[in-house]
């Protein structure tokens, strides 16, 4: 320990952080400069990564292909916008904003003739808790749109919107391509774990009853501790010339999360293999000292390993993920083994060295043992090469 203080020392001079002679000035410039150095330096990599990892807006639009032009409604077009994911109930929630092509409105017979274009949505694609959701046929309109409240300024596009909540896809099993995008995840793999979530929409128009796939001009929205990435979308027609807009939105934690877990896992591993140090060093060094921070750390970790566990961001109820069988339990087990070991090495050291040579009086070893303990004397702490007391201070 001497040797490595003195090689370090030695680097400090030849970079001129440290001269040759330690005077308590040369120290305060030392302790000046390290200290700016670590505040910079920490500061920059951290602002950095955070700019790294901060939650994108979904960016995209749609379609990006379609079979024809009369698959496509010209009239109407859509802003989606995500509102929230939940990876427990496998769904998503989406808020459309519908209006019409300026060229398509004809506000002159707003009141006469009004414009009226009705949006419908798949059954098979929405969950039993979204707007409008019903098993009992015909099939309900999610929205009407009506170019009169336009014309007339009575809503206004922030106002004329239409909510859905619909499924997503966490199984590979259940579609026909994965692989075109990256292969489904369950939340057993958090937080790695990703979806897929289809998306169908089409408009209507009364007059005529034919169907037809809506324009989606833009996609919104900051869905905290996940990243939306818009996929492949197409205009779909049937035999009767109806159309539909099909759109596939990947979904998967966003890297502020991935990097938050990864950095907790490796920061419980890193502990734990310093109580391991601790409890290999009570073992080879053995006329030691003990200090109380040998057992108070390592049990008192014991309890926070668990509420780190419950308090990770999106982190699924239950036990049983990859993050829980390759960090949080073999940590535990480290940690409860640590703590166990050096009660029992204390333990069984402090009996060895009790002997009673008449049960109402302390034996000459016994005697120095408490004085030792009652006494605040200077020993050689076997990782120092400066004295230290019995509790660890200097």
């Amino acid at each position: 320990m001497i040797d490595l203080r003195q090689n370090m020392s030695a680097i400090l001079v030849a970079f001129g952080i440290k001269t040759a002679t330690d005077s308590p000035r040369s120290r305060m410039r030392h302790f000046i400069l390290l200290s700016t150095f670590f505040t910079v330096a920490s500061s920059i990599t951290l602002v950095g990564a955070a700019s790294f990892m901060r939650v994108r807006e979904t960016v995209g639009r749609a379609p990006i292909a379609w079979a024809s032009d009369g698959l496509i409604s010209k009239d109407v077009s859509l802003i989606a916008h995500a509102v929230a994911i939940d990876p427990d109930t496998r769904s998503i929630v989406m808020d459309w904003y519908p209006r019409f092509t300026s060229w398509a409105l004809n506000c002159s017979e707003a009141l006469t003739n009004p414009t009226i274009r009705e949006f419908f949505v798949p059954l098979e694609l929405m969950d039993s808790s979204s707007p409008g959701w019903s098993l009992t046929p015909p099939p309900i309109p999610l929205y009407t749109l009506n170019s009169t409240a336009q014309c007339l300024g009575i809503r206004t596009d922030a106002f004329t919107s239409f909510r859905t909540v619909t499924r997503m896809v966490s199984s590979r099993n259940l579609l026909p391509a994965p692989s075109e995008y990256f292969e489904v995840y369950s939340l057993r793999d958090y937080p790695f774990d990703k979806y897929i979530a289809p998306l169908a929409i089409s408009v209507k128009d009364p007059a005529t009853g034919r169907l037809k796939s809506p324009v989606i001009s833009r996609f919104t929205g900051v869905v905290v501790n996940f990243e939306i990435i818009v996929g492949k979308s197409l205009a779909k027609g049937d035999a009767a010339g109806n159309g539909e807009l099909l759109v596939d939105l990947l979904i998967k934690r966003s890297k502020a999360v991935q990097g938050f877990v990864v950095a907790t896992a490796i920061t419980n591993w890193l502990a734990s293999t310093s109580f391991l140090v601790i409890m290999a060093s009570s073992l080879v060094y053995t006329p030691h000292r003990i200090y109380s921070e040998m057992f108070v750390v390592p049990t008192g970790a014991l309890f926070a390993f668990t509420s780190i566990r419950a308090n990770l961001p999106g982190a699924p109820d239950g036990f049983g993920t990859t993050l829980d069988m390759y960090s949080i339990l073999p940590v535990l087990i480290v940690m409860s083994f640590c703590s166990f070991a050096l009660l029992l090495i204390v333990l069984c050291r402090r009996i060895s060295q009790i002997t009673f040579s008449d049960p109402g009086s302390f034996t000459k070893t016994e005697e120095s043992d408490a004085e030792a303990f009652a006494a605040p004397t200077s020993t050689l702490h076997p990782f120092s090469n400066r004295p230290s007391t019995i509790d660890g201070q200097a």
